[in-house]
């Protein structure tokens, strides 16, 4: 069932560059993915330079550790209650899909104590992404603007997070504090980014189903089909994310929907075909075809959940550049439609409040090519503007 969405005074128009990497089948298209916006040369520059750090820049977590550049927390404030930038006004057919006046309002953090991003991030990390127009025309707080003017569209913070295998990141949103714009370069190996919608979405799609079958009711028509409990989990999904790309999260993408990363050591791609899967051309039986005889794309689940850029996904297993150390499951494998099982028992170990895996999808066994992708450590660059900055007694 398909649902209107709330009325949201969105983001600045997205430049023209971006809009070709737009990710596609997710529920509200505000997710692009650009690979390769970095070489494997530059990579590794960027890496030196976290490296680099002193170890008093390094904060460690459960399950994680990061850096942050650009702005550390000032002294405790009183939070401010601000209302989310992308509630409007309701229609009144779209009445009860409408964030209510609890959900308007959430406090923000503390502001922080503005810095100078280092060269490495102001200078070239910076440049990049200006190519592809990220923040541009996002207002900058005043402790910053100075920097920014003269790096238009440039960031002002940069939080750095390092993952071993088998670290992730429990569901989360990155709040009012840094809307509307989040853009991540992932360095030295891929992550499975899980999104599902926020608790506020799913009590309103729960509201208006409830809404549509009273409605369905009353005018004398029967709708047993479920379909109220399964709308939440028809837009949970996933995009597999290679080393040296960017994605950048905006719109409802950010506002709705939380996202998170499995604590696991080894991520299971199942890619489905709708036709035979035997590949004859290459006489190679425990391999199976990733597109149909009638030409048709794959699908494809990471770690149980739809991939929304499979076509992108089963091109980079093809090529064996993109994941080291990829493999195909042999179909005799005691895991061979079980794609869970390699990551579950990892995940609680890992981190147990991390969310549980969904089921895998039917038939795996019959119909798809599993691949196991082994993860390295990983290290995300997540840049964005605060909007909370604050310098000699200069506030916004």
């Amino acid at each position: 069932m398909t649902h209107p969405t709330p009325a949201a005074a969105g983001p600045p128009p997205l430049p023209p560059l971006l809009l070709p990497f737009a990710v596609p089948d997710t529920p509200a298209g505000t997710l692009f993915l650009v690979p390769d916006v970095i070489s494997a040369a530059e990579e590794d520059f960027l890496l030196g330079r976290v490296d680099a750090a002193p170890a008093s820049r390094w904060t460690v977590l459960r399950g994680r550790r990061l850096q942050s550049w650009g702005g550390r927390p000032a002294a405790a404030a009183a939070p401010v209650v601000a209302a989310k930038p992308h509630a409007s006004a309701a229609t009144a057919a779209d009445a009860s899909l409408q964030p209510g006046p609890q959900q308007q309002q959430q406090p923000q953090p503390p502001p922080m104590l503005a810095e100078p991003l280092p060269p490495w991030l102001a200078s070239f990390l910076a440049d990049r992404l200006r190519d592809y127009g990220v923040f541009a025309g996002i207002s900058a707080p005043a402790a910053t603007a100075a920097a920014v003017k003269a790096h238009p569209g440039a960031f002002n913070h940069c939080l750095v997070n390092e993952y071993l295998p088998g670290q992730g990141i429990m569901p989360h949103e990155d709040g009012p504090a840094y809307h509307p714009v989040v853009a991540t370069v992932s360095l030295g190996s891929h992550a499975v980014l899980r999104f599902a919608p926020t608790r506020a979405r799913r009590r309103r799609l729960r509201l208006h189903d409830t809404a549509a079958v009273s409605h369905e009711r009353d005018a004398g028509a029967e709708n047993d089909d479920g379909s109220d409990d399964d709308d939440a989990a028809a837009e949970e999904g996933c995009i597999v994310v290679p080393p040296r790309s960017l994605f950048v999260v905006t719109g409802e993408m950010y506002t709705e929907f939380e996202h998170a990363i499995d604590g696991v050591e080894t991520d299971t791609v199942a890619v489905f075909c709708d036709s035979t899967t035997t590949n004859a051309d290459d006489g190679d039986d425990d391999r199976r075809r990733d597109t149909s005889d009638s030409g048709k794309p794959a699908t494809a689940s990471a770690n149980g959940l739809p991939v929304w850029n499979a076509a992108q996904v089963v091109g980079w297993l093809r090529d064996g550049d993109v994941f080291p150390g990829a493999a195909v499951v042999p179909p005799d494998d005691d895991d061979h439609g079980n794609p869970e099982s390699v990551t579950a028992s990892a995940a609680s170990a890992a981190e147990p409040d991390l969310a549980p895996l969904p089921p895998p999808p039917p038939s795996t066994a019959a119909d798809a090519t599993l691949w196991r992708l082994p993860r390295e450590t990983r290290v995300s660059l997540t840049n964005r503007i605060a909007k909370r900055m604050i310098r000699l007694g200069i506030k916004r």
